[in-house]
């Protein structure tokens, strides 16, 4: 499940920029391995994606109507 877990907002002036979504997601990555003997196994580990988007926002309208759904889904 992906988890929301920082929000930075990016300025560019004029009113413009970007809330910058930080989100981390578990995982599982899979690697197949061969024993000596030849036979084939599959290996499961957990492990932890990140990743970023970018909500942008080019007056403050936009800017206050992001952040207020942003107050939302994130408390």
């Amino acid at each position: 499940m992906k988890k929301l877990v920082l929000i930075d907002e990016r300025t560019e002036g004029n009113d413009r920029g970007a809330f910058v979504l930080h989100w981390v997601e578990n995982i599982v990555e899979y690697s197949i391995v061969t024993d000596r003997d030849g036979t084939k196994s599959r290996i499961a580990k957990p492990a932890m994606q990140q990743s970023k988007t970018e909500r942008p926002y080019s007056d403050e309208h936009q800017r206050r109507t992001i952040e207020a759904e942003l107050q939302q889904t994130h408390c």
